[in-house]
């Protein structure tokens, strides 16, 4: 995933209080109305993620040519 830019450059300063809050319940708000839009996207992604990050793992670990049934068994 993507780290998302730094948008402190974007923020308005000064800002008074009330328009400070005013912005934070537009985004509160937002923000709860794309989560509930896009719930069934954001999950396929982030599975999808998921998923691809366990496959390079699986990938990287080194092949010791033992299926895990076969490993040593001291007796």
């Amino acid at each position: 995933m993507a780290h998302p830019p730094d948008l402190r450059d974007w923020f308005p300063d000064p800002m008074s209080d009330e328009a400070a809050y005013a912005v934070y319940l537009f985004l509160e708000q937002f923000t709860q109305a794309f989560e509930e839009c896009y719930a069934g996207h954001l999950r396929r992604y982030i599975e999808d993620a998921r998923q691809a990050q366990i496959s390079q793992q699986l990938q990287q670990q080194p092949d010791t040519g033992c299926k895990e049934d076969d490993q040593d068994i001291p007796f």
